[in-house]
């Protein structure tokens, strides 16, 4: 029974997909400012409840632009999680854009490809900094990979050179948890398992595994924005920005 319903639900998500993506390639091509993000949003609200994704808001959302999201990491699910709440630009690993239509449907967002290797970051950062002036929000995911879900891992600085000598840019950590999966207590790996993806899990098995659950409950927490100050470096930023984050796992 489990697995027609998965069938149904991926069947669902192409339908969704076909639906969205022409006028969303119209779009970009003829709108601005957010107004790209509207189907976008819409998009991903449909993913969340195609795959039975329930996301429990906390904190107050920063509303002013530009403004700089960064979060931790646990699931290629984050993003419809993150994207149904937020009207903003996702920054992706560069090697997202080759994948089979979900790098398709990241273009299509807007996502900014970046390559994460340290001797790139000066002049990635520069391209975000343009991206960010013209977009207005941009979402980070600093730790540099996807985790288990248990804790947080800590924040890699040279993300954070886009940030620097931008005085007052608020930068507004958030924090994902895992409450429950499959109608389960997320209180064990084998249960986050099923709504985490990292290491070298295969998308393709992990996403059918997800879709013949009851799908998952993610707690979404906008922690106080922090503000760019004058000579504050990025390891500063980064050990400021993830404060709240790794706290926020420690209370649980």
């Amino acid at each position: 029974m489990r697995s027609i319903i998965a069938v149904i639900k991926l069947l669902t998500f192409l339908l969704w997909c076909a639906l969205i993506v022409p006028p969303q390639m119209i779009c970009n091509v003829f709108c601005k400012g957010n107004a790209v993000y509207f189907l976008p949003w819409v998009w991903h609200k449909g993913m969340c409840f195609v795959f039975k994704l329930k996301v429990e808001t906390h904190g107050k959302i920063c509303t002013e632009r530009p403004v700089l999201f960064v979060s931790n990491h646990i699931s290629y699910l984050d993003i419809p999680v993150i994207g149904s709440t937020l009207k903003a630009s996702f920054i992706a690993k560069s090697e997202v854009a080759s994948w089979p239509l979900f790098g398709l449907l990241a273009k299509l967002q807007n996502t900014a490809f970046i390559d994460r290797r340290r001797s790139a970051s000066v002049r990635e950062a520069g391209s975000l900094e343009k991206l960010l002036e013209k977009e207005g929000g941009l979402i980070l995911f600093p730790e540099g990979t996807s985790h288990t879900g248990e804790l947080a891992l800590p924040f890699r600085s040279n993300f954070f050179q886009i940030a620097v000598g931008h005085e007052n840019l608020p930068i507004q950590p958030i924090s994902i948890q895992i409450l429950k999966v499959d109608k389960k207590p997320a209180d064990s790996q084998p249960v986050r398992d099923i709504y985490a993806w990292y290491g070298d899990m295969d998308m393709a098995p992990h996403l059918w595994a997800f879709a013949k659950s009851r799908g998952a409950v993610i707690k979404l927490t906008f922690h106080e924005p922090l503000r760019v100050k004058p000579n504050q470096n990025r390891k500063t930023l980064a050990k400021l920005a993830g404060k709240p984050v790794h706290k926020a796992f420690q209370s649980a």
